[in-house]
């Protein structure tokens, strides 16, 4: 349930972006912008080239079809993951799948060819690599501090009355007491 109102919201917030976004001219230079012939100006999106396109190429088609999968996939796993061990491990597996898709895109930037019809997936200047490994090492070790995989030696001096609730018989407890155990 929760899956499927979500996306039902999503579509309906994209709707009215898309239709928003088909409407707003650029300027002619901006890479950001697509050429719609029909209107014969450049906007920030064009649903008729979109489909003009997967009607000319199969594979397009095929690809949106797996995105589709593997969305949806993905949302159940993570309503699994979240019903049967806890958000704090979703959140940590949404991370680290962000770090991954990010070295990914690194290593095929790097790896590939210099023909100027390929474009890198990411920046790979070194200040803005630094800045995005800083960010997800940042995440991951907070996510991994919430979860106390690694202990804080002042850890107690902050959070030992926060109330929690015990996974053992379904009460709440707080922080030192849990740990007491």
């Amino acid at each position: 349930m929760a899956v499927g109102t979500a996306g039902a919201w999503g579509l309906l917030i994209y709707a009215i972006v898309l239709g928003i976004g088909c409407n707003v001219p650029c300027p002619e230079h901006s890479q950001l912008c697509i050429y719609n012939p029909n209107k014969e100006q450049f906007y920030v999106d064009n649903v008729d080239t979109w489909v003009e396109q997967l009607g000319e190429n199969p594979a397009l088609i095929g690809a949106l079809f797996i995105n589709i999968l593997a969305v949806a996939l993905l949302n159940y796993f993570g309503q699994a993951i979240t019903k049967y061990i806890n958000a704090v491990t979703r959140m940590l597996n949404n991370a680290l799948r962000a770090t991954l898709v990010w070295l990914v895109g690194i290593i095929v930037t790097v790896a590939q060819p210099n023909d100027p019809i390929w474009k890198p997936w990411e920046n790979t200047d070194w200040r803005n690599m630094l800045l995005q490994l800083t960010g997800f090492l940042f995440l991951i070790l907070s996510l991994i501090i919430h979860r106390a995989m690694i202990k804080l030696p002042y850890k107690d001096r902050f959070l030992h009355d926060i109330v929690v609730p015990c996974e053992c018989c379904k009460c709440s407890k707080t922080m030192r007491e849990l740990e007491a155990k």
